[in-house]
């Protein structure tokens, strides 16, 4: 997508770099880790491109597969519904305090999981485990997807506020956004890559906008695709459960005492982009996002 912005542009985007959480030996170790990792046929992984609504998600499949219970979903999101590839990440980030095994070697914890094990991951697929990409085994998989201007506006606030990651101003950042060429890829990889599988019995696509607009008619569609029976009195109490402001309050998903700080849930609203992103950005990912789609089924829609 080098089209897109000129020499100057791409010199500048090439020459400003972002706070590192892993060096590239610990990477290489990562990415390998998760190309062995053996998957098993009850595990239950949430997917999609960071801050599309993961730990919204992963809290919704977690109380549905647990017959919602509230009480030991006090436990940190984390610890009961691990990211697969945060291995060493976090003890270069907060070098004083002491890491959880679910951040220091979150492999080595999840395979240590009870089934069902539930874990989540932002990798593109290439990077996805052989098992997974070859079909050997077939877990439930639930693929969260949002639109690509809220979820770029919000990994901004992210590495910017909240993980302290990168200090420049939005109209740079995007250009990163769409340039990246990490173990995350392209935001539409791993979209394109499972929308085409939507169809297979052991994945689900959802979307951010699908959670936002109607919340029961995802949670029953949920507990369909993993096989459980709410009540219409279970239904309402998740979904008041999962409401913006309580997933906010919450000290087991909202990550507060992780970043010694708050804002990793921070506004959760659809068309976010149109307040804080220029005419310029939001057309240049436009037009980004539809060169990606343009090969498949996908209905791009801005």
């Amino acid at each position: 997508m080098a089209n897109l912005f000129n020499e100057e542009e791409l010199r500048l985007i090439k020459n400003e770099n972002f706070t590192t959480c892993v060096d590239s030996k610990t990477m290489k170790n990562v990415l390998q880790e998760i190309k062995n990792f053996k998957v098993r046929e009850t595990d239950i992984i949430v997917l999609g491109y960071p801050r599309c609504g993961t730990t919204w998600t992963q809290e919704m499949v977690w109380l549905i597969a647990n017959d919602l219970d509230f009480e030991k979903a006090k436990v940190f999101i984390d610890e009961r519904f691990p990211n697969l590839e945060v291995i060493g990440f976090e003890q270069k980030q907060k070098p004083h305090k002491k890491i959880p095994e679910f951040y220091s070697d979150s492999i080595k914890f999840i395979e240590k999981m009870k089934d069902p094990r539930f874990y989540k991951t932002h990798v593109k697929p290439s990077v996805l485990p052989d098992q997974i990409l070859t079909g050997q085994v077939k877990p439930k998989m639930i693929y969260v997807h949002r639109n690509v201007k809220d979820a770029c506006l919000s990994s901004y606030h992210y590495v910017k506020n909240v993980a302290k990651l990168y200090d420049g101003p939005l109209e740079n950042y995007y250009k990163h956004y769409i340039l990246k060429d990490n173990m995350l890829g392209n935001y539409w990889e791993g979209v394109l890559y499972f929308w085409k599988r939507r169809h297979e019995e052991n994945i689900l696509f959802i979307t951010y906008e699908e959670m936002k607009n109607d919340l029961l008619k995802v949670i029953k569609r949920v507990a369909t695709f993993l096989n459980k029976k709410l009540t219409d009195n279970q239904e309402i109490e998740l979904s008041k459960w999962l409401e913006f402001k309580n997933c906010q309050n919450n000290p087991a998903l909202n990550h507060n005492d992780v970043y010694e700080l708050t804002g990793f849930i921070r506004i959760g609203k659809v068309g976010q982009h149109l307040k804080e992103m220029s005419p310029e950005i939001i057309e240049k990912l436009d037009i980004w996002s539809k060169q990606c789609v343009k090969d498949s089924d996908y209905n791009y829609v801005g």
